[in-house]
């Protein structure tokens, strides 16, 4: 058993206290907690939709009413030579929709974490209360089971690991979104016609390509900065630490 665990969860063995008793109440605390993380990893999921989707919305909305009721044929001219003020809401609904799937991604992450570290204490207490039962499932190498997406036997597919594969996909097709009409919002300030845009790719449009992708890390980095949980600043060898 992992000293550092018992240290950490201050369950060291001692004399004068009943260890037994108090790992017992861990243990169970820990299967409570656990599942109290799994119905608030959905429940955050269903509350960020709804933002996610009302910012999709208002963007497709926009883009629908710029595109069929005053440009036709959709093409990327028709965007360039969109009026500044649409190209800047363009630009700002999207940006919503970016940011709402970054903060997708970073609470499905943050959940996960969770999620994983009460499973951990459960896997470190369970031996001496009910054995292995959490260790112990079923062998998906037998014909029972079947990796195949298109299959209709069961796998063990973590679900939670696809939801968050899926707030990343949406974060990146999102940043992508956003990425082209900044560049293109740029490239109008700096005054250059869309044929040489489309046709004749200048050094300003690298310039202005790289400026807005930097920006974009720039967020995500800061996002990530200001949403992190507990750490210190020590850096810590062991698996667990006290908070």
């Amino acid at each position: 058993m992992n000293d550092n665990f018992w240290e950490c969860m201050g369950l060291l063995p001692d004399p004068s206290i009943n260890c037994k008793a108090q790992r017992e109440e861990a243990y169970k605390r820990a299967h409570e907690i656990r599942q109290f993380e799994i119905e608030l990893f959905w429940k955050r999921g269903t509350y960020y939709w709804a933002f996610i989707l009302a910012a999709f919305t208002a963007h497709f909305a926009l883009f629908n009413f710029l595109f069929t009721e005053k440009y036709r044929p959709l093409s990327l001219s028709a965007v360039y030579n969109l009026p500044r003020l649409s190209l800047l809401a363009l630009i700002i609904t999207s940006l919503f929709c970016y940011f709402f799937s970054l903060c997708w991604v970073l609470m499905n992450k943050g959940s996960l974490f969770w999620q994983k570290t009460w499973e951990e204490k459960i896997y470190e207490l369970e031996y001496k209360f009910s054995g292995n039962l959490y260790r112990t499932m079923l062998n998906t190498e037998n014909s029972d089971f079947d990796y195949c997406p298109l299959s209709l036997k069961a796998y063990n597919y973590s679900v939670t690991k696809i939801t968050l594969l899926t707030s990343i996909v949406l974060t990146i097709v999102s940043g992508l979104m956003s990425l082209f009409y900044a560049v293109i919002f740029a490239l109008r300030l700096c005054k250059i016609s869309s044929v040489d845009c489309f046709m004749n790719f200048s050094i300003v449009y690298w310039i202005c390509l790289a400026g807005a992708i930097s920006v974009y890390f720039l967020i995500a980095g800061v996002v990530s900065c200001l949403t992190e949980g507990n750490k210190t600043k020590q850096q810590q060898v062991n698996k667990w630490r006290s908070v």
